[in-house]
């Protein structure tokens, strides 16, 4: 609960890609701190990510923390076609 009472919110479901392993293992490190983040999955590429994404049963609650351009408009072409 916050301090006012009210019910905390559920945590963003987050997917983390980078093809440098070390970068993946400080991102899993970094958002395991932050008790609104869920790290639901990583990937080494975009295709990878991608694939991650569609298996995600609620997509549109994923949060990109760490991506690259072509991944974004892949996912933003998707998302409004």
């Amino acid at each position: 609960m916050t301090a006012d009472g009210a019910p905390l919110p559920a945590p963003l479901r987050t997917l983390i890609v980078d093809d440098e392993p070390l970068a993946v293992e400080r991102m899993q490190i970094l958002c395991a701190r932050i008790p609104s983040l869920n790290v639901v999955g990583t990937a080494s590429d975009g295709a990878q990510a991608l694939r991650l994404v569609e298996a995600l049963e609620e997509n549109d609650d994923v949060q990109n923390v760490h991506s690259n351009f072509d991944v974004d408009q892949k996912l933003l072409e998707e998302v409004a076609g």
